[in-house]
């Protein structure tokens, strides 16, 4: 089912997500997808991500960054 950004981040807050059909607004952001994956571990999702699908995919972490996790830019 697709969702927007604002109901992922709502739902899946603390978690890693792994969408699928992604959409994009006009400045290229994400704007919602279809959400197929989540986990409080990064390597499940990195590991979906590593497969061929037939629409665009994307996947983050979604919240605020725990201490000791750091962000590469």
């Amino acid at each position: 089912m697709f969702q927007t950004m604002k109901e992922i981040e709502e739902k899946y807050d603390g978690y890693w997500i792994f969408m699928t059909n992604c959409k994009k607004g006009d400045l290229q952001e994400i704007i919602g997808g279809v959400v197929i994956a989540y986990n409080k571990s990064k390597q499940p999702i990195i590991n979906l991500w590593n497969r061929e699908y037939d629409s665009e995919t994307y996947y983050r972490y979604i919240g605020d960054i725990p201490d000791g996790m750091g962000v590469l830019l």
